[in-house]
């Protein structure tokens, strides 16, 4: 027969805090900063438009579809500069650029997608777009995948969805062991 465990009191809130920061954290940073995958198909005299938003790179959260695409165009919100001048006396005021931001926005005839794309590929995005809406005899289909922010989005989701790998893997492991008996641990020295 087994010892029964102490109840631990804290055990389910520890189990929480590990979810929101292993699993929560991480599937928030590749929401605001996602990568989209873009899947436009010729049928016939049309393109339909595809696009889906995804968490943790691969986990689909948002999709929408542009039936009769009649083009593509780019937009772009140009960083800004910020002055905080909040600091304490004697201090220097911290100024800051924040980060451009661009879409490839894809319209139909009575419908307009903004797709997030980092602004270093937005140009080869469109181009790729452009050619295959106007190629009437190519490709059936074109996939595109998108970035909407390379150091944000893709490094740091990236290291944080690590994170939720190593958290599943550990409960997985725990789930699993956590039904085969245990072997009885002796103490080194005996008691008297």
């Amino acid at each position: 027969m087994q010892p029964t465990r102490p109840h631990q009191p804290l055990g389910f809130l520890m189990h929480f805090i590990l979810f929101l920061g292993c699993v929560g954290l991480p599937a928030f940073i590749t929401m605001i900063a996602p990568v989209c995958a873009v899947k436009m198909e010729r049928e016939a005299e049309h393109v339909t438009a595809s696009v889906q938003w995804n968490c943790f790179f691969v986990i689909p959260f948002h999709r929408r579809t542009v039936t009769d695409v009649t083009g593509v165009d780019d937009h772009v919100i140009a960083g800004q500069f910020v002055h905080n001048s909040n600091r304490g006396p004697g201090e220097n005021s911290l100024d800051t650029v924040t980060e451009d931001q661009g879409f490839l926005v894809i319209h139909g005839k009575d419908e307009e997608v903004k797709v997030p794309v980092s602004p270093e590929n937005l140009s080869d995005v469109q181009a790729r777009a452009k050619e295959f809406l106007q190629a009437k005899n190519g490709e059936p289909h074109l996939r595109l995948t998108t970035v909407a922010n390379w150091k944000f989005g893709v490094i740091a989701g990236g290291l944080l969805t690590f994170m939720t790998v190593i958290y599943f893997w550990t409960i997985a492991a725990w789930w699993l062991r956590r039904g085969k008996p245990q072997p009885e641990v002796k103490p080194w020295r005996k008691k008297y």
